[in-house]
C-alpha cells in the first residue's frame, strides 16, 4: 500500500507553470498498470546530446509541485529514441 500519491511533474508551456499528474494513487496496491500520454514541449532530436528528464514526486497531485517531495528523476538520452519527436506531438 502506498502512503501517498506518486506523480509525474512537467512544465506546461500554456499556463507557464509546472503540473503534477498522478501515476499511482495512495492506498492502492502495486503493481498497477497505467498509460500516460503527454504533449511534448520541445523538439527531441536523436542527434542532440540532451536528456529528457521526468520528475517523480510523492504527494497529492492537487498540491503545487514544489510542495511535494522529489522521489527521483528518470533521465532518458535523446539517442535512445528511435526517431525525432516534434514539439506539440504526443508520440
Amino acid at each position: 500500500m502506498l502512503p501517498e500519491d506518486f506523480c509525474l511533474d512537467w512544465n506546461d508551456e500554456e499556463i507557464k507553470n509546472t503540473v503534477s499528474d498522478f501515476v499511482f494513487i495512495s492506498n492502492s496496491t502495486l503493481p498497477t498498470q497505467m498509460k500516460k500520454v503527454a504533449e511534448v514541449g520541445k523538439i527531441i532530436a536523436k542527434e542532440l546530446k540532451n536528456k529528457l528528464g521526468i520528475i517523480v514526486v510523492g504527494g497529492s497531485s492537487r498540491k503545487r509541485s514544489t510542495i511535494n517531495k522529489q522521489i527521483g528523476i528518470f533521465r532518458i538520452a535523446c539517442q535512445a529514441f528511435s526517431r525525432d519527436v516534434w514539439k506539440g506531438t504526443d508520440s
